[in-house]
């Protein structure tokens, strides 16, 4: 009889899979969307951890490096004198409203936009009238409804005055509305400032489709009334092209 082989035990069981085996295992057996998710949030996670080894990383490098920079050696402030700047003889450029001549050197000899005047606030500028541009103008501007006068005081003895009224060319070209204005001249001889009917010299009323002329005697005036009326507010410009004592 042969002999028995001696007795060796339950058989062994195979080894358990290894880590790597199970995940493999178990992301097969994933659907697909869950495959999808899986992926998305690893990747998410590995760039997370590189983005936040770079914001740490930056400080350190900038730091480092404002540390090898030499330090500035502080000094003593220093001071100094004030120095006031040279008075300028320069006209200003904007046109004052406050009655005054805005640029007097610049007007010919007997302009008004280069003398002093009281009562309303007139602008003094280039204004362009009937096509024609006026360089030493008076403007009553977004004029409304009532009258405006200003009376000028002549500097000496004049014998004419001459201006071209009427309403300002780009105003009338943005308003619709457009209202006929009456200009009038009072020779003051008095000078009471008022003016009466045996001073007035002119009257001129002008529309929209052109400007008017004035070519006017003084007889002796001492100072000129110059008023303008409008019956409603229209938003232009109403003008005094040029005017002048000669």
């Amino acid at each position: 009889m042969p002999p028995v082989p001696p007795d060796s035990g339950p058989p062994t069981p195979p080894p358990p899979p290894s880590r790597l085996r199970r995940i493999r295992n178990w992301f097969a057996a994933l659907s697909e969307t869950g495959k999808v998710s899986v992926v998305a949030a690893l990747i998410g996670s590995l760039l997370g951890g590189i983005f936040g080894l770079i914001n740490v990383a930056i400080p350190l490098v900038i730091n480092k490096g404002d540390d090898d920079k030499p330090k500035a050696t502080p000094t003593a402030p220093t001071t100094t004198a004030p120095t006031s700047a040279p008075p300028s003889d320069s006209t200003p450029s904007e046109k004052p409203s406050d009655g005054t001549p805005a640029e007097p050197s610049s007007a010919p000899p007997g302009a008004l936009a280069g003398m002093n005047f009281t009562g309303d606030s007139w602008s003094r500028g280039t204004w362009l009238l009937g096509g024609t541009t006026y360089p030493h103008s008076l403007g009553w501007e977004s004029s409304c409804s009532g009258h405006q006068r200003v009376v000028v005081p002549l500097p000496g003895a004049y014998q004419r005055f001459t201006a071209t009224v009427g309403m300002d060319d780009d105003t009338i070209a943005f308003n619709s509305d457009v209202y006929p204005a009456q200009f009038d001249v009072w020779a003051d001889r008095n000078g009471d400032g008022l003016g009466d009917k045996k001073e007035l010299i002119a009257s001129r009323t002008t529309e929209w489709d052109g400007p008017a002329s004035i070519d006017a005697p003084l007889n002796g005036a001492k100072q000129l009334i110059l008023q303008i009326k409008i019956p409603q507010c229209s938003g232009t410009t109403l003008l005094w092209g040029n005017p002048q004592v000669r």
